[in-house]
């Protein structure tokens, strides 16, 4: 329905210079990946690419490929490490969230993903305003995928955030307003 091409991407990690090659360059045509050794079956009129990067670690390894690649979207796993877990061993999907060029889709390791189009786009819109960029795309993806598209902004209510503890409460039409 969006028209995109699909590229998957594998990262070695190998302490050479950053490498960019089809699984095909590789001796004996395979690079030991099984999905991409192996690429699923795929409707017809979808291509797959299938690249692998050479780097010194993942991070720069996907970053490389996203500025080698004309990446419209980045669909990536996470494991969803938290606490402690997520501080020793790091996380490599917030680091590439961060910096990169293009949206990114994180699919949770062990959450179902279901492999139907969206029919509803949720968008999170934050106190201070956020990028505008965000809404914009979600308008394109919903009208091209004739999906409902709901903005929320999520207000938090405490007794500091009305003075409640000094004598003040909350404006009765602040609903409205909003």
């Amino acid at each position: 329905a969006l028209n995109l091409k699909l590229c998957a991407v594998h990262v070695l990690p190998l302490q050479s210079e950053l490498r960019l090659r089809t699984v095909e360059d590789y001796p004996f045509g395979h690079c030991g990946v099984a999905c991409l050794d192996a690429p699923p079956e795929l409707p017809e009129g979808v291509t797959l690419e299938r690249i692998v990067v050479e780097a010194p670690d993942e991070v720069q390894g996907v970053l490389h490929a996203l500025n080698h690649i004309e990446t419209t979207l980045l669909m990536m796993g996470t494991h969803g490490r938290e606490g402690v877990r997520r501080m020793l061993e790091g996380s490599v999907a917030e680091s590439v969230v961060r910096r990169s060029p293009c949206p990114v889709l994180l699919l949770r390791e062990g959450v179902p993903a279901p492999l139907v189009l969206p029919k509803h786009l949720l968008v999170p819109i934050p106190l201070e305003g956020g990028d505008e960029r965000a809404v914009v795309s979600a308008v394109h993806v919903a009208l091209g995928l004739g999906a409902q598209l709901t903005l929320l902004h999520v207000r938090i209510h405490t007794a500091a955030t009305h003075g409640v503890a000094y004598g003040a409460y909350p404006d009765p039409n602040e609903q409205a307003y909003f």
